[in-house]
């Protein structure tokens, strides 16, 4: 990740290195947003995750640590391979909360629009189908994973109109 003269990256870049609660070292910086920052980490175990902390200026909100950690376990609601689940939550000592996700491994969104010279094509289906026999989510994330996408030949027969 490029460093950046802002504050909350340069704060979140710092923490680099880190240990949390004797058990989470922060190996790299994934990236900074509004309300946290995320890294790659590794537990004491070995084991490899995502953690996501909330910002110190933020944090001292009750309300804002309580909305973070409720759309954290929002994510575990939904059952679906493309949605990464919500491991553990925990506080720090200057009071941030953090979350502990699966760590996605693979290409971003940001070096797969730069190698595509900033060009996607947008597809025409509405973002979220009106029900999931009619070519919903998971068809369409298969197809992504397949890297062709489209959906499979199955759920096109579904959609073919019979005159």
């Amino acid at each position: 990740m490029e460093l950046d003269h802002d504050p909350v990256t340069a704060r979140a870049q710092g923490r680099v290195g880190a240990t949390l609660r004797d058990k989470w070292r922060l190996d790299s910086l994934l990236g900074v947003g509004g309300m946290a920052a995320v890294y790659a980490a590794t537990h004491r175990n070995g084991a490899r995750g995502a953690i996501k902390i909330l910002h110190a200026e933020l944090a001292v909100d009750a309300g804002v640590r309580q909305r973070f950690l409720r759309e954290g376990y929002a994510a575990n609601t939904v059952a679906h391979r493309g949605v990464v689940k919500v491991l553990d939550d925990d506080v720090l000592e200057d009071g941030s909360v953090f979350l502990v996700m699966e760590l996605l491994e693979g290409e971003s969104l940001e070096s797969r629009r730069d190698a595509r010279n900033r060009r996607f094509i947008v597809s025409r289906r509405p973002a979220v189908p009106q029900r999931e026999g009619a070519g919903g989510v998971p068809a369409r994330v298969d197809a992504a994973r397949r890297g062709n996408g489209t959906p499979s030949e199955a759920g096109n027969r579904r959609h073919r109109r019979t005159a």
